[in-house]
């Protein structure tokens, strides 16, 4: 899947939310099916951002604003992606889409 980069950066901070077993850039490019170079600057883009510390390359972590910008976007996909579904959207539409909504839906619109 080649995903804008807001999306991206949006799929990697929700990797490490869900505590995905590696969280190293190649085992996020192979649980999100992603370029090594694109998870690395997506990665990079958090980190100037604050929401990753990354002062341990082995053991990258969300900062304490990352958990908070992570949690926020998954329940908004969680939201949306049930909403999907119930209306008859297949899953990986469904999928898609929620991450599109998830990101640029308004606070009002959720």
């Amino acid at each position: 899947m080649s995903d804008s980069p807001d999306i991206l950066r949006m799929r990697v901070l929700l990797c490490f939310f869900k505590k995905e077993e590696n969280r190293t850039v190649m085992g996020i490019s192979r649980t999100l099916k992603e370029a090594k170079q694109n998870v690395s600057r997506a990665m990079i883009a958090l980190e100037k951002e604050g929401l990753l510390d990354r002062s341990n390359p082995r053991m990258p972590h969300l900062t304490n604003l990352g958990e908070k910008r992570a949690k926020y976007y998954a329940e908004r996909m969680e939201i949306t992606l049930n909403h999907l579904l119930y209306e008859g959207v297949d899953i990986e539409n469904a999928k898609s889409d929620a991450f599109q909504w998830a990101l640029y839906c308004s606070d009002k619109t959720m």
